[in-house]
Formats: C-alpha cells, structure tokens, sequence
C-alpha cells in the first residue's frame, strides 16, 4: 500500500506493476459501463475517467485515464479499505526501488543522476517485458 493523491483527495493505493493502468475502487453499474472484462471472478465492467491530477511522492500527473472499477471484494478478503490500484502506465517511465526494511518506495527519474550513490545490487535479474508484464526466463 502507498498514499497518493487524486483530484485533491489523499487516499491508500495498492501498488501493482502487473496491472495495466490506474484504477479507482468503484462500483459501475452495468448500464454506465465503457467497456467489460474478465478476471478470476467473472465478467467485470469498467468505466473510463480522466484524473485532473494523480500525485505518488513527487511524480505528478495531469489528466490521467484511470477507469473504475468495483474492488470491494479485494478489500473484503485483505479487510482494507484503499481507493485504487497504481498500475504500470504511471510508472513505466520511472525506475522503483523498494526498500522492505525500512518501508519505502523510491521513485527515481532514470534520465537524471539522482540515484542513491550507496546502493549495490546483490544481483540483478535479466526481463523482457511483454506488454504491460515483465517477463523472466
């Protein structure tokens, strides 16, 4: 989980580099749906929004497409309430390091010569990705 803000609103958001795009935990009735697709569950129905503003630690976005999307059952199953998921085209452009220990997520511009000097690797892990999915042999 990680605070974000949307439209002016501070909320939690899971952070899912598998999904493809932000969604916001909503419920859409099958009559306003955009569009539908499917999961584990069953048949889900999805409406597409615009986003005056997304704001994750100091990466900002102005009219971000977002689409709703009932994940009550989620939060059911985790007994967490959160408004969202963070999914892949807000961050595809930047480099994350997640740091467990100390639970934080760095946000990095890979263009610009911010990245912590005192970080060494462990390993690495070669991936290609696959659409929106990172792909490991």
């Amino acid at each position: 989980m990680v605070s974000a803000i949307y439209d002016g609103v501070y909320d939690k958001f899971v952070l899912d580099t598998g999904a493809p795009t932000v969604l916001i935990n909503q419920k859409v009735h099958p009559d306003s749906a955009d569009t539908s697709g499917s999961d584990i569950s069953g048949k889900i129905h999805l409406k597409q929004i615009e986003l005056n503003q997304f704001k994750l630690g100091n990466l900002s976005c102005e009219n971000l497409e977002a689409y709703c999307l009932d994940l009550s059952h989620i939060e059911s199953a985790k007994n967490q309430k959160f408004a969202g998921v963070i999914g892949h085209n807000l961050i595809k452009e930047h480099e994350l390091l997640i740091d467990y220990q100390r639970e934080l997520l760095m946000i990095m511009d890979p263009s610009s010569s911010m990245h912590p000097q005192d970080l060494k690797p462990v390993g690495s892990i070669p991936f290609t990705m696959q659409n929106h999915f990172i792909v490991i042999q």
